[in-house]
């Protein structure tokens, strides 16, 4: 789950950032993906609407959102957003770039609410694609895990590849629990996420000191050196010149430090 939260920031989408890592039955990873355009299509984050208003940078745009193709009132999805972002100023931007969410700018204007018009390919589906497009590995049995939960269309993808069990940390909402992941048979199981990410992981998975570094400090052995004395070790723990000169910036003992006094 950590790989599905990391790989979530490379997402170009301005509106919500996803990741998702697929594996096998063995937990052996097979693929990762995060919400985002195809590939050789220019991200959202990247694309500033007045490239589009200026006739600029072509390329980062669509046909239709160049012009081609009328709402019902007979304007272009061009005209209507040069309507909409006309107060647009350089003073209010401050020299940042004013980048566009195209499913929402599209829905307001046909008045719908319509997921398919989004122009990323979700983090999940990115993940189970970038599987046939770099050599097909089977995932029956496997495991999803993404930031979010499915929605109907990555959901019914996961069913069909086999997928035994999704583990997701945040809900998006929808009906694919309860309609596509609850009929018939073989049924992938869900999972709310309980675990340590981000900086959480780290701290609370990192170890505080190595291993070794432990041990000695436990047990005072070292290879083929003579044994520090118990009583000698606990008088230099104790000593009123660790606790003062042996602290990290934190105010935390320096292991590493204490570590090398005891090998003088």
């Amino acid at each position: 789950m950590q790989i599905a939260y990391n790989t979530k920031i490379n997402s170009g989408c301005i509106s919500r950032q996803v990741g998702a890592v697929v594996t096998d039955a063995n937990f052996s990873v097979k693929g990762i993906g995060w919400n985002e355009v195809p590939e050789g299509q220019t991200p959202c984050s990247s694309r500033d609407v007045r490239y589009l208003m200026n006739n600029e940078k072509s390329l980062m745009f669509s046909d239709f959102e160049k012009g081609d193709g009328t709402y019902e009132d007979n304007k272009t999805f061009k005209e209507k957003i040069k309507e909409n972002f006309s107060a647009l100023s350089d003073d209010q931007l401050k020299g940042r770039s004013c980048p566009y969410c195209f499913k929402s700018q599209h829905n307001a204007f046909e008045g719908k609410e319509n997921q398919v018009h989004t122009r990323s390919l979700h983090a999940e589906e990115n993940a189970m694609l970038q599987i046939t497009k770099f050599g097909g590995q089977p995932l029956k049995g496997g495991y999803l895990f993404t930031t979010a939960s499915p929605c109907e269309l990555c959901s019914k993808k996961a069913y069909q590849l086999g997928i035994s069990n999704i583990f997701f940390i945040d809900y998006y909402p929808g009906i694919s629990q309860k309609h596509i992941l609850k009929s018939g048979k073989n049924n992938p199981r869900l999972f709310n996420y309980i675990g340590g990410i981000g900086k959480g992981y780290l701290k609370f998975y990192e170890p505080f000191l190595s291993t070794k570094d432990e041990l000695f400090l436990r047990t005072t052995i070292k290879p083929q050196e003579k044994k520090v004395e118990s009583k000698e070790l606990l008088e230099l723990l104790n000593s009123k010149e660790i606790k003062t000169s042996y602290l990290d910036k934190d105010g935390n003992i320096d292991f590493d430090k204490i570590i090398t006094l005891i090998k003088k």
